[in-house]
């Protein structure tokens, strides 16, 4: 890592300079205005040039920055008139004021960005289209399958996957030679570098009780071997299991070498990023805040490895997140939608999304790309990684599903209850919404 002399932020500020007035970013994304709004675009019928097309895109609380300067661009080169209004939305409620506006059947925003945890919710209550027939299968062959199949529900599309995401194992390349393969090794190199005083924690994690805890708890299961639910038939729950029992006993053996509140608050990146942790399990997001710290032995000499597991013979599976594009099935607008939508799919705005954020894009040529690369050297150890990854629980009612999960793992991790005990309530519970 020490010949990355130029950062993301810096190699973006270059492109920024190059926009037009009017916050127009990457004379790049132009290039491929003119195939994707043709009039030989795949269904629906292009918008026909009457006169503006207001949409609104809802987006997901993430680096609004970026997804303003995509939609300006957009806004700039499109040739139908459309105009697309970011909105961003909070995280802390996104789920619950989103289906808010579509139970309601308002016809705003048009264009949804959907978690992939809400695929199944959404498409079963009628609030978004299908996109089969506007996005070929023939088409969707560049892209990775595993967030497409979290985009799926009952054999049909519903969501065109535009950034995906996996736990990731990051580690300081300058004090650690080599990533561990197992839980084990990593608790032996993390307390060993505590104890030479090179870092202060051994191992940040997401244990905080909300969706992070699901994430790391669904990837500890895997590297343990076991499931949730039974992959041949997902009405039969094998949560209580001694491979969960496994998976809950790791979990508090890393607490001895993780900040004492791991479990109440979610400090790792800035952990992380001023130096003081050996291991951290993250998002690809997080490679370019690491690259951007100013820290600069930790920016220059870090890596990210797939997450340990077990025992020698278990590859674990991280967990999928991501991020797709759902067209609002009230909307006025449902063709400019997908114009819009079909665009951010292409090359241009897909290597923006990969330089700018750090996004871990679905198109699989940008990983093998040059100038992606050469901003991002570990990027292309991420296609590996996600399509050996695992979805979460794919289910309508996979609100109520997470929050049994992450209540019930929290509370044997804290010691309110017995890993037993929580294993048990846990599979009741989740018996009774399968």
């Amino acid at each position: 890592m020490d010949e990355i002399q130029t950062t993301r932020r810096d190699f973006c500020k270059g492109m920024m300079s190059m926009g037009a007035a009017g916050g127009v970013l990457l004379p790049f994304l132009a290039s491929c205005a003119s195939p994707l709004l043709s009039t030989n675009d795949s269904k629906p019928s292009p918008v026909a040039n009457t006169g503006p097309t207001s949409i609104v895109w809802q987006t997901e609380h993430a680096d609004i920055g970026t997804y303003s300067a995509l939609a300006d661009t957009f806004n700039a080169v499109n040739k139908h008139g459309i105009h697309v209004t970011v909105r961003d939305i909070s995280s802390d409620h996104s789920h619950d004021d989103l289906a808010a506006i579509l139970r309601a059947h308002q016809s705003s925003p048009d264009v949804i960005s959907m978690d992939v945890i809400w695929t199944d919710e959404f498409a079963s209550n009628g609030w978004v289209i299908p996109l089969d027939d506007l996005w070929p299968k023939s088409e969707r062959q560049g892209y990775l399958s595993t967030p497409l199949t979290g985009s799926t529900y009952q054999g049909k599309l519903w969501a065109a996957p535009f950034r995906t995401d996996v736990g990731l194992l990051y580690y300081r390349a300058d004090i650690i030679t080599q990533p561990p393969q197992t839980w084990d090794e990593l608790m032996s190199i993390a307390s060993s570098k505590q104890a030479k005083d090179k870092v202060r924690y051994g191992y940040v994690w997401q244990g905080k009780p909300n969706e992070g805890l699901v994430c790391t708890f669904v990837e500890m299961l895997s590297s343990c071997g076991g499931s949730i639910l039974d992959s041949a038939n997902p009405k039969r729950v094998t949560i209580n299991s001694s491979a969960a029992v496994q998976a809950l006993t790791i979990m508090r053996s890393l607490e001895t070498i993780s900040p004492a509140n791991v479990l109440t608050e979610d400090n790792s990146d800035a952990i992380w990023e001023s130096g003081d942790a050996a291991f951290m399990r993250h998002w690809p997001t997080y490679i370019a805040l690491t690259y951007n710290s100013g820290k600069q032995d930790v920016a220059l000499h870090f890596d990210v490895a797939a997450l340990p597991s077990s025992r020698s013979g278990i590859i674990t599976s991280s967990c999928v997140g991501g991020w797709g594009l759902g067209i609002n099935v009230n909307s006025k607008n449902k063709e400019a939608a997908w114009e819009f939508i079909h665009w951010m799919l292409q090359e241009d705005a897909q290597k923006f999304a990969a330089i700018d954020a750090s996004f871990a894009v679905t198109l699989k040529s940008v990983y093998h790309d040059q100038s992606v690369l050469g901003q991002n050297p570990l990027y292309s150890k991420l296609p590996s990684i996600i399509e050996h990854a695992q979805l979460r629980p794919q289910s309508p009612k996979y609100q109520p599903m997470s929050q049994a999960i992450w209540e019930n793992v929290h509370d044997a991790l804290s010691g309110k209850v017995s890993i037993g005990g929580a294993l048990a309530n846990l599979q009741s519970k989740l018996q009774a919404l399968v």
